[in-house]
């Protein structure tokens, strides 16, 4: 196989730094007619002038941009401009090098042929890492953004950006993102001695005053972390449930909602126009306020903390989160394939929402009164190699087995090989899994149907 990077070698063994070749971007791309300009010049300007490296690092942004915004471009090119970025990460100043690592993430992620780059990334990753005592803390903010980009990312690489993040004083946005980005990655706070009590401190400190984005952002991380609720933030003097009940049924709304009879509509336009007073002009949307509401709440009833809401705000999360799910559903070819073979043997429903808010691929009634559900999980719900779950994967599944749902999860890697073989087959792996998740309770006395 080629290797990708000879080019590289051979520039390093010269002294000279490889050309990338001339990208090719959408010309009728609204972003590409602004960023184009800039581009030819930064891409002029390679080896004639003593900041060359700054017009690379412009250039690569440039990139990044574009592939966010889904421009499309040449695969080829981007790969090679990339790897004049990896030649020269050591003469990088340290925020070029974590924008050039958070643009190769982008591209990436959105380029086609993108994982041609994913090696690059490490290279980038890597220095990054190895100069994380140079950062800003954005650029420690940002170089942890990147992996979530990526998708890809060592334990003890995040661990040390994050040990290095605990010594600093973040701003709000930053606070909010670096919570983000390691409940997104699934990542365990405890492998960093006082990362969780850093995170308390800063969001309890600011939580009156963090934007409804935010505040919202810390709330699910938080979550997801899982461990007891700190009490000074959810507790009942805390101002977090203040908030929220603000945000669903302040003023007109909740008058309106009164007489209606009909508070998860009227809720909804609550949150959404609270939100767009507290962010100064940025709406959050109010399916997603309820949302990540609802979730929290789960996370604190975990705990038996009750959340401090009025019912009808309570009520008013639970339809939220119902609604938006129900909105966003999609049924995959494995989902279905699924259905198949497990309703052969039970009564069994696909895309169920449950009461709590989350919906699962495929309820099955394995005697009355009595179900287990079984969630499909694809690579989006994985990061890094071997996969992991991700945040969102973690909390779900914590969260449904602690209000005593059975769930099954079958992992796309092992779901790849037994779609393959018979029918009986697959109804014997689907029983053996769903055996070892009522191991201990109170048996599986309906489940050798699927064996048969």
């Amino acid at each position: 196989m080629r290797d990708s990077r000879a080019p590289v070698a051979a520039a390093a063994a010269t002294g000279a730094s490889p050309r990338p070749r001339p990208l090719s971007p959408d010309p009728s791309h609204p972003l590409t007619r602004t960023l184009a300009p800039a581009l030819r010049s930064s891409y002029s300007a390679f080896g004639a002038e003593p900041n060359a490296e700054q017009h690379l690092c412009n250039l690569m942004q440039g990139v990044g941009m574009m592939a966010q915004h889904g421009v499309p471009m040449g695969a080829a090119a981007c790969e090679a401009l990339i790897r004049r970025y990896v030649f020269a990460r050591e003469r990088l100043p340290p925020a070029p090098l974590v924008s050039a690592a958070v643009a190769c993430a982008h591209v990436g992620a959105k380029v086609k042929g993108g994982a041609l780059v994913g090696g690059h990334y490490r290279e980038l990753l890597s220095e990054v890492v190895k100069r994380r005592s140079d950062l800003e803390t954005h650029g420690l903010v940002n170089a942890l953004y990147s992996m979530v980009l990526a998708r890809a990312y060592e334990p003890a690489e995040l661990a040390a950006l994050n040990g290095a993040l605990v010594t600093r004083t973040p701003s709000e946005a930053q606070l909010a993102f670096a919570c983000w980005s390691n409940a997104n990655l699934g990542f365990d706070i405890e492998a960093v001695g006082g990362l969780r009590e850093w995170m308390h401190a800063h969001i309890a400190a600011r939580i009156g005053s963090l934007s409804t984005v935010n505040m919202l952002t810390v709330g699910w991380s938080l979550a997801v972390f899982g461990g007891p609720p700190p009490r000074e933030i959810f507790g009942p003097d805390g101002p977090y449930w203040e908030r929220v009940e603000a945000g669903l049924m302040s003023g007109g709304a909740q008058r309106k909602a009164a007489a209606a009879g009909s508070a998860a509509g009227d809720a909804a336009d609550a949150a959404h126009n609270a939100a767009g007073k507290a962010d100064k002009g940025q709406l959050v949307d109010a399916g997603d306020f309820m949302t990540q509401a609802q979730l929290v709440s789960l996370w604190c009833a975990e705990h038996g903390l009750a959340p401090s809401l009025s019912p009808r705000a309570l009520s008013a999360c639970a339809d939220g989160m119902r609604a938006s799910v129900r909105r966003i559903q999609q049924e995959s070819v494995a989902e279905t394939e699924l259905m198949v073979a497990l309703s052969a043997a039970f009564p069994a429903t696909q895309g169920h929402v449950l009461e709590c808010g989350y919906s699962v691929d495929v309820r099955v009634t394995v005697e009355e009164g009595r179900h287990v559900l079984f969630e499909f999980d694809g690579p989006v719900h994985f990061n890094g190699t071997p996969p992991r779950p991700n945040g969102a994967t973690v909390l779900k599944r914590r969260l449904l087995r602690s209000l005593g749902h059975t769930l099954v999860v079958v992992p796309y890697w092992e779901w790849d090989r037994v779609r393959t073989l018979s029918a009986a087959e697959q109804r014997a792996y689907l029983y053996q899994a769903m055996l070892r998740e009522l191991d201990g309770r109170e048996g599986a006395p309906a489940g050798e149907a699927l064996a048969q």
